[in-house]
């Protein structure tokens, strides 16, 4: 037996005759660190990691004009007076036409004229609200 256990220890030695030191980092470091090794390994280039191209979002269809700004309501008799439902009602100190779903036809109460039509009102020498 002792002449087995000479055999394992002169092995083991040789083995760790072999194997790099545990502080050498680089290529060149552990090709010094070994007696057999009679080339050096070149690191090897890093390449970045390939990034997935974002696939394109489908915008959203345009819609047929501008959304409302509010929710129009029901146009009642009182907000036409002194007109019928439907007609324009101009002013006529400030020569400027309201229609119906206007944001001031229902404020439109002063010095009141009606119009069947913009184009009526127009060739009255009216302009349009902007609001």
């Amino acid at each position: 037996m002792d002449g087995l256990q000479t055999q394992v220890a002169a092995l083991s030695t040789q083995v760790g005759a072999l194997q790099p030191s545990p502080t050498a980092t680089s290529p060149v470091e552990l090709a010094a660190a070994s007696d057999e090794v009679d080339f050096v390994i070149e690191e090897a280039e890093v390449l970045p990691e390939e990034t997935p191209t974002p696939e394109p979002v489908a915008a959203p269809a345009p819609t047929a004009g501008p959304a409302p700004t509010r929710t129009p309501r029901p146009l009642t008799a009182e907000d036409a007076a002194p007109c019928r439902i439907g007609q324009m009602k101009g002013n006529r100190n400030s020569k400027i036409y309201h229609v119906p779903l206007g944001s001031s036809y229902a404020r439109t109460k002063a010095a009141v004229v009606c119009f069947d039509t913009e184009a009526e009102a127009q060739s009255a020498g009216y302009r349009r609200a902007l609001n």
